[in-house]
């Protein structure tokens, strides 16, 4: 009997270390089936996140910085330049509240980013996140590509409304300015005693084929004023020159008037345009519609050394005869015969 159980116990003994046996080596083929799997997952992760990586290098490289888009399943997506003074280092980041989750580095981390001397800490995006991005990569790609169109038509419209706005104007442009200009126009608009006969020319031409206006302003006689003015005006380039050419003592029916000032600079934008010239012609058209018989001028012996310039205008140009030799000593006189006409002008 006691052989018996001492069989008995021995079996046990070998059935309880078999069975410890094969659950030890049971235990470690799971452990070893979990290691490859967890490997596998971790392969798996690593080429999730290299084939991710390429699209959103693509995302940084082309989209500007701070352009929000909101992705179904993702969450909200923006390119940022975190270092101050590198814009052209940009991360794609997942915005979470108020905080950003940048798609680089160790999934999951506090990490340092650094260009040249300035660095950042930043927080990572999670496994979750690549996870995300990943499963919706074309819905991510068709937003940003969205977004950028919708920035390049703001910016077209942008800058068409800048080239409107300061494009060169045509020569039609400002041949209509300056008519339009030189027909609205009224001197001494805050003065409402100062009333007015007004004389518009809108037939010049300049070299280039620019249309330009002359305007030649009669005072009305005034009740206080002993003499009315007459004053010419220059409409070119879409530039309003007021009071070009002056003559300030001229009485209703007078048969002789003096000019006291013509000046469109010595140098500058509008010299040897024709301009002076035409405003000549235009005055003395109003003139002999005002029945005028002569006009005269005279030159300031201070500008004795522009003397051919001035001869050339007035005797040359427009048709003034010399009465008195301009010198350094001496004002010059040129004078001008009219032939009274009918008023063929435009007039208002």
């Amino acid at each position: 009997m006691n052989k018996l159980i001492l069989l008995m116990e021995r079996w046990l003994e070998h059935k309880k270390r078999e069975y410890d046996f094969n659950v030890k080596a049971g235990e470690e083929k799971f452990l070893k089936d979990l290691e490859y799997k967890r490997r596998d997952l971790d392969q798996a992760i690593k080429q999730l996140i290299e084939t991710t990586k390429s699209v959103v290098d693509k995302i940084q490289e082309n989209m500007y910085p701070f352009l929000p888009v909101d992705v179904e399943g993702v969450g909200r997506l923006q390119v940022v330049a975190p270092i101050k003074n590198y814009e052209h280092v940009r991360y794609l980041v997942i915005i979470d509240g108020q905080t950003e989750r940048y798609f680089c580095g160790e999934p999951g981390t506090i990490s340092k980013i650094s260009v040249g001397s300035e660095e950042k800490m930043i927080q990572t995006a999670t496994l979750s996140d690549w996870l995300s991005l990943s499963q919706h990569l074309e819905s991510v790609v068709a937003a940003f590509e969205a977004r950028l169109d919708e920035q390049t038509e703001l910016m077209k419209k942008a800058i068409q409304k800048v080239q409107r706005h300061y494009r060169q104007p045509t020569l039609d442009d400002l041949s209509r300015w300056n008519e339009d200009k030189a027909k609205g126009f009224v001197p001494n608009p805050f003065d409402k005693s100062y009333q007015f006969e007004k004389y518009v020319f809108t037939d010049h031409v300049d070299a280039e084929g620019q249309r330009y206006a002359t305007v030649i302003t009669v005072q009305k006689p005034h009740p206080i004023k002993r003499h009315q003015e007459i004053a010419g005006h220059i409409f070119y380039d879409g530039n309003q020159l007021e009071r070009c050419l002056i003559i300030e003592k001229y009485n209703y029916g007078d048969k002789h008037v003096e000019i006291d000032n013509i000046n469109l600079g010595i140098d500058g934008p509008y010299v040897n345009k024709g301009l002076g010239t035409s405003l000549m012609q235009s005055l003395c058209k109003v003139l002999q519609t005002l029945g005028v018989e002569t006009v005269t001028a005279r030159l300031s012996s201070v500008d004795y050394k522009r003397k051919s310039q001035l001869y050339r205008y007035y005797i040359d140009k427009n048709g003034f005869e010399l009465v008195q030799e301009l010198t350094e000593e001496q004002w010059g006189i040129v004078t001008k015969k009219l032939n009274a006409v009918k008023d063929q002008e435009s007039h208002g």
